[in-house]
């Protein structure tokens, strides 16, 4: 086992049957386009997440539920995680894989490195009278909204497309202008647009000017705010 230097972690395993559709797993040390966005996180006053996606349940044929990761990923991280499960294939952009590629993928990493290169934090999704996950009047739209955006491209060009978008995003949201189209996506976009959609975050909402970071339980700025009673619990540390 890689030493974190985080004491209360959770063991993946442990942790995995209590996740439902909506918790967010978030990364610290993701690459390629890691430094870049903890560059822009400290010049918000954020945590340097690098990377952030969301965890979703889907029954197999036989009824047990099974979790994946929806989140946007580069070109070169295509044959890091499982196929696609809305397309069949492996892909970049958009995609919808198993949670245990990712966390597989995470520990490989680490093991190879001799370090822990990639720390995990999750954070549980509540509704109102402490129900857990998202409920079934908002899991049609977020379903409805994967499936539409499963196979969109990752921003583009990649060490810069992000940024680009990003930096448009944050004027829009000064000047009360719209988000961005949906053509291309980088992490934490498609997360804010993904919870969006589901109305779990407000339509004015500018999804590009949303980073990593704003899902922290640090962040004090107050962009997201959550509807419907929604909110995120604390962080839990993961040991992959």
């Amino acid at each position: 086992m890689i030493n974190s230097g985080i004491s209360d972690q959770v063991n993946y395993s442990n942790l995995k049957s209590s996740l439902k559709t909506g918790d967010v797993m978030m990364f610290m040390g993701f690459n390629p386009t890691g430094d870049a966005i903890r560059r822009l996180e400290k010049l918000e006053g954020l945590e340097g997440f690098t990377h952030i996606g969301i965890v979703v349940e889907i029954a197999d044929e036989k009824g047990n539920i099974q979790h994946y990761f929806w989140h946007a990923i580069p070109p070169d991280a295509i044959n890091q995680f499982s196929p696609d499960y809305l397309k069949g294939v492996q892909a970049d952009g958009c995609v919808l894989v198993t949670l245990d590629s990712v966390i597989d993928w995470v520990k490989k990493t680490n093991t190879d490195a001799g370090r822990t290169e990639f720390k995990l934090i999750v954070r549980k999704l509540n509704g109102e009278n402490g129900k857990r996950g998202i409920g079934p009047d908002q899991l049609k739209d977020f379903i409805t909204f994967m499936k539409q955006m499963a196979g969109r491209s990752f921003s583009h060009p990649v060490d810069m497309g992000m940024v680009l978008d990003y930096t448009a995003g944050l004027e829009a949201s000064k000047l009360g202008g719209k988000s961005s189209s949906n053509t291309t996506f980088f992490c934490s976009k498609l997360s804010s647009a993904t919870f969006q959609a589901a109305k779990l975050l407000p339509e004015s909402l500018v999804v590009n000017s949303v980073l990593p970071g704003h899902f922290g339980s640090k962040s004090k700025q107050g962009k997201l705010q959550w509807q419907k009673g929604y909110s995120l619990g604390e962080d839990i540390y993961v040991q992959p």
